[in-house]
């Protein structure tokens, strides 16, 4: 007799393998993680990671001026002022628990037609999103980590509100964590807004009036507020080199000319293609080597030659999850790859140009709104209606390096969209394969033949 997974099987299942993963990445010998980068915005916010037991793995609170005002402050100043030092992977082990409970219970929510459904749709999460390179982040305060759990768990929670009722608590919690998501990060508070109207789709399934009108006013709120909130940066020192990059490590690198288009006097040209690590600090505290926002902004709308230019560099390094540069701690260990085969072939074979982003999004865009058109069932309209608000999050997590950090540190910058492409090539990889198994066993049922 042929034996079925249950669905309780199947969730344990997958939970276990998870759990297995994550444990040797994040909490067996030797001890690894991301450090450098933005853990600096972090660390001058008022926390720091403690480095003498010979790897940086504890984080506490010390007395600042509170320059850096994101929402990690929200998550660590607590358990920093809590604890007199606590290990950064009781951090990390928050974070995949409740990426862990959204995916579990998105399987338990999925109507699947065959057992074996869920377990596809379990292995494929396992093999794209519990790959070594995505699990090192958790160790780390770098915003990446938080980045990880909050698109994670979003997409968890908002796939599982398509095939049940919504809840409100549910979409309450979805709007909370968009926001929290705006004020990660210096330049990417437009992910809010994004992620807000993420909570549109659940209206193809519950109409009632009242649930219609605060999911709407919650998207507005979430919008508004991160715009607010977040729009002029949650770092200034971030901020001041965020934008000298874009103009002196983005526009000018290649473009020294340019210093004339974007109003800077001409002993800017010695500034060209160099980071803020190669000036002088006093550089970026004058007016005269400034450029507003609005003015690189303008600059790339009127020269699409140059801004076609820095994406397909965008492209060229788009791929690759973890940087080698931004390395494991400590450095004296070698770098810990274990369970990485989709990283590893995605480094490898997965090297596009722009016209691939373009093509792959423009595609999957063309196919949802097709769905969205002619499906009847509110579960997969509203599934198509997200999955094209996901691919304008990725193409926005695309290009945003660009405008807001130039080519500085730019494999790290695009973390957020390998994430993000990494959702939508899920939704493809099972969507696909399960429509088109629906479709061959429609045809063996009309016509008793197999294709």
């Amino acid at each position: 007799m042929k034996r079925e997974w249950t669905k309780k099987q199947t969730i344990f299942l997958f939970l276990g393998i998870s759990m297995i993963l994550f444990l040797w990445c994040n909490h067996l010998p030797p001890i690894a993680g991301m450090g450098g980068a933005d853990y600096f915005q972090i660390a001058s916010g008022g926390f720091y990671l403690n480095s003498s037991n010979g790897c940086q793995t504890y984080f506490s609170a010390i007395p600042f001026e509170n320059s850096y005002t994101g929402s990690m402050n929200w998550l660590l100043r607590p358990l920093s002022l809590l604890f007199s030092g606590l290990d950064v992977r009781f951090l990390a082990s928050a974070y995949f628990l409740a990426v862990l409970l959204s995916m579990a219970y998105f399987l338990a929510k999925f109507p699947a037609e065959k057992p074996w459904h869920r377990l596809f749709i379990g292995g494929v999460g396992i093999f794209l999103f519990c790959d070594f390179a995505y699990l090192l982040h958790l160790n780390s305060l770098n915003l990446e980590g938080a980045f990880y759990a909050v698109i994670l768990v979003t997409v968890g929670l908002l796939l599982s509100q398509f095939y049940t009722k919504p809840g409100i608590v549910r979409t309450i919690f979805c709007a909370v964590l968009a926001f929290f998501a705006a004020g990660l990060k210096t330049g990417y508070f437009w992910i809010g807004i994004l992620l807000a109207l993420c909570l549109l789709p659940t209206l193809f399934v519950r109409k009632e009036l009242w649930y219609r009108i605060i999911t709407v006013a919650l998207a507005v709120i979430v919008s508004a507020g991160s715009v607010v909130c977040f729009s002029e940066g949650v770092f200034f020192q971030k901020e001041q080199q965020n934008q000298f990059h874009s103009v002196y490590y983005g526009i000018l690198k290649d473009n020294p000319d340019a210093v004339s288009d974007l109003g800077l006097p001409e002993d800017a040209r010695k500034y060209a293609g160099k980071t803020v690590y190669e000036v002088d600090a006093s550089v970026l505290d004058d007016g005269r080597f400034q450029v507003e926002d609005r003015t690189i902004l303008a600059y790339y709308l009127t020269h699409p030659k140059i801004l076609w230019e820095k994406l397909e560099r965008s492209a060229d390094n788009a791929y690759e999850i973890r940087q080698q540069y931004v390395s494991n701690y400590p450095e004296v260990q070698k770098l810990k790859y274990g369970f990485n085969l989709y990283s590893a072939v995605k480094r490898r074979f997965l090297q596009p140009d722009f016209w691939f982003v373009l093509v792959f999004f423009g595609a999957v865009m063309v196919f949802s709104a097709i769905r969205l058109k002619k499906s009847q069932k509110p579960s997969e309209r509203a599934q198509a209606l997200f999955l094209i608000f996901l691919c304008v999050a990725a193409l926005a997590a695309f290009v945003a390096p660009i405008f807001v950090s130039g080519e500085a540190a730019l494999g790290a910058e695009l973390f957020l969209y390998n994430l993000l492409f990494d959702v939508v090539l899920c939704h493809v990889i099972i969507g696909g394969t399960l429509i088109l198994l629906k479709r061959r066993e429609a045809i063996q049922n009309k016509y008793g033949v197999q294709q």
